[in-house]
């Protein structure tokens, strides 16, 4: 479910030729500090395919967290369906296809904008 409850599926990879999930925790000083770039991500690769969604686990100071950072994006919470992704650490960030499948590698740790357009460019 996204944040605000409602359902979601795979069918969200669609319609984007390039999903990049990151997944943060509230208490991560890194995985906050980058989700302004993150966001400024979206809007600049918006039109080009892309979509960027946040995953999410603790629900204590989420809701502070996306109101203080401004975000836009799509933010779910984690269930099961994401173990497949997860390296036990965050910030923890993977590329899909529009299948849903995995692209590139797997990334460790927050970066710049700079650092994730880099990236971005290269999977697009």
């Amino acid at each position: 479910t996204d944040f605000d409850g409602n359902a979601v599926d795979s069918g969200i990879f669609a319609d984007y030729t390039l999903t990049m999930i990151n997944f943060w925790e509230p208490w991560c000083g890194p995985c906050v500090a980058e989700m302004p770039d993150l966001q400024k991500l979206q809007d600049d690769y918006a039109d080009k395919g892309f979509l960027l969604i946040g995953v999410y686990s603790t629900e204590d100071g989420a809701a502070q967290v996306l109101e203080s950072t401004g975000v836009s994006y799509p933010i779910l919470r984690y269930t099961e369906d994401f173990a497949y992704f997860q390296t036990g650490y965050v910030p923890t960030t993977v590329f899909v296809n529009s299948g849903g499948e995995m692209v590139g590698s797997v990334q460790i740790g927050a970066r710049s904008y700079d650092e994730w357009a880099a990236i971005v460019e290269e999977l697009l």
